[in-house]
């Protein structure tokens, strides 16, 4: 997931660097518009999941979120977001009679994201740790025939 922390802006990405082999947690993206240049770096702090016999997938991550924006002619601005996302599904198995040919057409879930204040905002040093937003959505994920 990336935010798009200027809306509206008319954004053209102009490169995506991943390299999964040297450093799987970050993701640098560099973009431009209209009247500026940008860089976007998405770091992963920790990953968990997990997978039941029953069907269900349980996801979460800990990310940060860096983005520099140059303005020409004025003085770049920095914006730091850590936020987190959880993502719980739980896959509806199809109905055939063969246990190897059974798939999964259909998953039902929970996807959330926190939202956590900076080390610059006042209410850091009382909740450091706590997330000050919580957003949620109900998916559907469906296989089309």
């Amino acid at each position: 997931m990336l935010q798009n922390t200027f809306q509206g802006s008319g954004c053209i990405v102009d490169s995506i660097i991943y390299d999964a082999v040297e450093n799987p947690n970050r993701c640098s993206i560099q973009y431009h518009d209209a009247r500026a240049k940008g860089k976007l770096e998405l770091f992963v702090n920790s990953r968990q999941s997990s997978t039941n016999e029953e069907g269900r997938y349980h996801s979460f991550e800990n990310l940060r979120q860096s983005s520099v924006r140059q303005v020409e002619g004025q003085r770049a601005s920095q914006t730091v977001v850590d936020y987190a996302v959880e993502l719980d599904l739980l896959f509806d198995r199809s109905s055939s009679s063969n246990p190897k040919t059974e798939s999964f057409n259909r998953a039902r879930g929970l996807y959330r994201i926190l939202s956590y204040v900076e080390p610059q905002d006042d209410l850091y040093f009382i909740r450091p740790n706590r997330p000050v937003a919580a957003f949620d959505y109900d998916i559907v994920i469906s296989k089309q025939m």
